[in-house]
C-alpha cells in the first residue's frame, strides 16, 4: 500500500498541532479554574475536553478504517464537561496532556500510513450523517486548533 501525499499532509498538520499543545498545555495548568468565558468552561474542562475528544477522534478513525459504515455515535460534550473529574485539576494535569499527546501521535502515525482508498472510507455520525476519514482528521485537528486558540489568551 503506497502512503498518499494527502495523509502526509495530514500527519504533518497533527505533528504541527501537538507542537502546539506541547507548548500551550503545560502554561496553562497553573490555571486551571479560570473560566475561557464568563459562564464558559474552565481551563480544566476544555483540557478534559480535548483528551477526550482526541480519542474520540482515534476510536471514531479506527471503526471507519476496520469495519464497513460503522455508526459514530455523538456524544454531550457539556453533560461531559459537567462529570467531576473535568473539574479536578490533579487529574488534568497527571493524565489529561499525556492522553492528548498520545493520541495525536497515534493519530499522526495512522495518517501517514493511510491510502487514497482508506483516506475516503465512511462512517456514519448519528448527527453529520455521512464523514470519511480524511474529513474525521479534518475535524479533529480544526477542532482541537480553535481549543488552543482559546487557551492561548491565557499565556
Amino acid at each position: 500500500m503506497e502512503t498518499t501525499k494527502l495523509g502526509l499532509e495530514l500527519h504533518d498538520k497533527i505533528r504541527d498541532l501537538l507542537e502546539r499543545t506541547e507548548m500551550i498545555i503545560p502554561k496553562v495548568f497553573p490555571k486551571q479554574s479560570h473560566k475561557i468565558k464568563e459562564g464558559g468552561w474552565s481551563i480544566s474542562q476544555v483540557l478534559n475536553h480535548m483528551a477526550d475528544a482526541t480519542m474520540m477522534s482515534t476510536v471514531r478513525i479506527q471503526y471507519v478504517l476496520a469495519e464497513a459504515n460503522p455508526t459514530l455515535t455523538a456524544w454531550d460534550q457539556d453533560r461531559w464537561a459537567n462529570l467531576s473529574y473535568y473539574l479536578d485539576s490533579n487529574l488534568t494535569t497527571i493524565v489529561t496532556f499525556p492522553l492528548i499527546n498520545a493520541n495525536l501521535r497515534k493519530l499522526g502515525s495512522v495518517a501517514r500510513r493511510l491510502s487514497t482508498d482508506q483516506l475516503e472510507r465512511i462512517g456514519t455520525h448519528t448527527e453529520s450523517g455521512e464523514v470519511t476519514v480524511q474529513q474525521l482528521y479534518e475535524a479533529t485537528i480544526n477542532h482541537l486548533n480553535s481549543h488552543l486558540d482559546q487557551l492561548e489568551q491565557f499565556l
